[in-house]
């Protein structure tokens, strides 16, 4: 058996974002409702919420983030598309992308599920093709694309949002690269489920497990990492981002293991969280997000430098690593200016459309056309 260098420079080298058009403005909302708008605000971190649109679901805005990276398709040769929200209990959603996103017929393709660690652990089965050699050449895709609903009117539904991500993968990456040594726990838990058919998760203790999990996975995780020669001098911390408050946690947790780092959140995080709070939860793209949300945001003061990243997954995964943002990387994604550009939905029009009495419709890219009789979906460019 040939073994292949596990030398090689393998990271993210380009990446682009899908968000629906449409968001509510948390404090607004809970105004309206008689509610206190710091529950949100300051309670959670969080100022926005994405609302996807009646035609819009995973697949939709997966194709339009793939869209939005203007890669060459001829050189993909691997697309894994990570997501909570797969639309049959057999087909994967990483089919339609294929077709609708003209991908070589000699691209591998396929889905994962993990919860919120899916696409961790797709970047990672892409790393892994590549430093064996089986790429040949190739670059990857991972996709991460989620809807984040949760029953109307009940405590977690602020919690909420949707998005995409996409990842290119490859050698000499332009934008970050990552160090081989990860950091892993799995833990089985009845923290947080989505049951097949349901239309929104279930957690556990109105989500106090959720959290408990969140940061019991965290430690455990990084103390692996650092047990198999992982480094930690981080410059920067960016944590899986359901909401900035979690990432709070997370970070004085950690600081109890490394208390170099004590009351330097601001300096070493807080900027992964900007772009997050004005989407939401997006799942498994949420750590990614908060990537792209630090290299925007610190831009040229960021080249060169280290970061570390914890992804997590509820029920319970987590993985630990580091990675080295690249001297040349240019992150200017338009990711700020993308966000600028969604529109404020009242918050009447909000319950409304959660009661199901206002339809929401999409007009720009791909879309989901219909469902047929047979439940099978159609989706057109527009």
């Amino acid at each position: 058996m040939v073994f292949h260098s596990l030398e090689k420079n393998v990271g993210i080298t380009s990446m682009s974002f899908y968000f629906p058009r449409q968001y509510v403005s948390l404090a607004d909302l809970l105004s309206a409702r008689g509610e206190k708008p710091r529950k949100a605000t300051e309670g959670l971190g969080v100022q926005r919420m994405a609302i996807p649109a009646n035609n819009e679901d995973s697949v939709s805005m997966a194709a339009n983030a793939i869209e939005n990276l203007g890669a060459s398709k001829k050189d993909i040769g691997k697309l894994i598309f990570a997501t909570e929200c797969g639309l049959d209990s057999a087909k994967d959603n990483a089919s339609y992308v294929h077709e609708l996103c003209d991908l070589p017929q000699n691209c591998e393709a396929y889905d994962i599920k993990a919860a919120c660690a899916a696409g961790t652990y797709a970047v990672w089965q892409v790393i892994d093709w590549i430093l064996s050699g089986r790429n040949k050449g190739k670059i990857g895709l991972v996709v991460c694309s989620d809807v984040a609903v949760y029953e109307y009117r009940k405590g977690a539904e602020i919690t909420g949002g949707g998005g995409a991500v996409a990842l290119l993968i490859s050698e000499d990456p332009e934008l970050i690269s990552f160090d081989l040594e990860t950091g892993n726990y799995k833990h089985n838990i009845r923290d947080f489920w989505k049951p097949l058919g349901s239309e929104w998760a279930l957690m556990a203790e109105n989500g106090k497990l959720s959290i408990k999990s969140y940061l019991d996975a965290l430690i455990p995780s990084f103390k692996d990492y650092l047990s198999k020669g992982g480094k930690k001098d981080f410059e920067y911390l960016v944590f899986h981002t359901p909401y900035a408050k979690m990432v709070c946690k997370a970070f004085n947790a950690l600081t109890k293991f490394m208390p170099e780092i004590n009351e330097k959140f601001e300096l070493m995080t807080s900027d992964s969280l900007r772009a997050p709070a004005l989407v939401g939860n997006i799942y498994n793209g949420a750590l990614y997000l908060a990537l792209a949300s630090l290299l925007e945001l610190k831009a040229d003061s960021a080249k060169g430098k280290s970061v570390g990243l914890y992804s997590y997954g509820s029920g319970s995964s987590a993985k630990f690593f580091r990675g080295l943002i690249t001297p040349e990387s240019n992150s200017n994604f338009g990711l700020f200016k993308q966000l600028e550009k969604m529109k404020k939905l009242d918050p009447e029009t909000y319950e409304q459309f959660r009661r199901k009495r206002v339809v929401l419709e999409e007009t720009h890219g791909f879309l989901l056309k219909d469902v047929d009789k047979q439940e099978y979906r159609r989706y057109i460019q527009c």
